[in-house]
């Protein structure tokens, strides 16, 4: 295989072959992987980290936990550490990048990750801490859930304090109707 990598028609075409590759590779029983002829295993091998990574990827099931956001991130390390490769001609580490079967889906989780951490930061803020607590406006806690309401359905299903969000906004409901409680006294005359 000596692959034209100038343009992204042959880098696709490189991807697909390197997917159908896998398939028959995988499909061999472990003596026909031992018969290969060593040439052939040499081009294969290479390979193997990117097929992995793939592997990987599309085993990603996304989930409102710190295991998800761990896995994309340890996915993304690996590809970091991902080299050229020499198979008689060198591929550079960009179009290596580029030939990992689903790394688009890599690339959108990610997306979706720091948008989902922006919201959860305006979250965390009105939600305050045990030992610093924050007494957000109604106008703050209306703004967090505007930002929320932007989110793909599938970034709402990665918020992981989406309860704290919840609970702010009921506490300004309760609050709200106790205002009108007590502005309702006034105008009648009866405070």
């Amino acid at each position: 295989i000596k692959p034209d990598l100038s343009n992204e028609q042959s880098i696709t075409l490189l991807k697909t072959q390197l997917i159908a590759i896998e398939k028959a590779y995988n499909a061999l029983t472990p003596l026909q992987k031992l018969l290969i002829k060593e040439n052939s295993a040499k081009i294969i091998e290479p390979f193997k980290a990117i097929l992995a990574i793939s592997g990987e990827i599309g085993a990603l099931k996304p989930t409102n936990t710190q295991q998800y956001r761990d896995a994309v991130n340890v996915i993304q390390t690996k590809i970091n550490a991902l080299s050229a490769i020499n198979i008689g001609t060198v591929i550079s580490k960009e179009i290596v990048v580029k030939i990992i079967p689903n790394i688009e889906k890599l690339t959108e989780a990610q997306k979706d990750i720091e948008a989902v951490v922006k919201v959860e930061q305006i979250i965390t803020v009105l939600k305050g801490t045990a030992g610093a607590p924050v007494t957000p406006t109604l106008e703050e806690v209306k703004n967090a859930r505007a930002e929320y309401n932007k989110l793909s359905s599938n970034q709402k299903k990665l918020v992981m304090n989406l309860a704290d969000l919840t609970s702010l906004e009921s506490a300004d409901k309760d609050a709200a109707a106790v205002e009108k409680k007590i502005n309702a006294i006034k105008v009648s005359g009866k405070a």
